[in-house]
């Protein structure tokens, strides 16, 4: 997602523990530049995560990320869906 403006971004990738928990937000910055640093940098390191891509993949589409985002954040909530 930021790839092509040169953030610094952190992976965590969720091996026994919960990506998101209750209050947690997600913050999305635009697919051409990501998020300002100075705004990216007021949220503590521990707690920025990415979504591991391809080497060779410059970004992933906009909407597709928060697809995955809040899908993921669902599944470990126990959503059960609609209906």
């Amino acid at each position: 997602m930021c790839a092509s403006a040169g953030a610094q971004l952190h992976l965590i990738e969720p091996l026994g523990f919960p990506l998101v928990r209750p209050g947690d937000v997600f913050v999305f910055g635009p697919e051409s530049r990501g998020l300002a640093p100075a705004f990216r940098e007021t949220f503590p390191p521990g707690r920025r995560i990415r979504l591991p891509m391809r080497p060779d993949n410059r970004s992933l589409n906009l909407s597709n990320t928060v697809a995955i985002v809040v899908y993921e954040a669902w599944r470990q909530n126990g959503y059960q869906g609609g209906a």
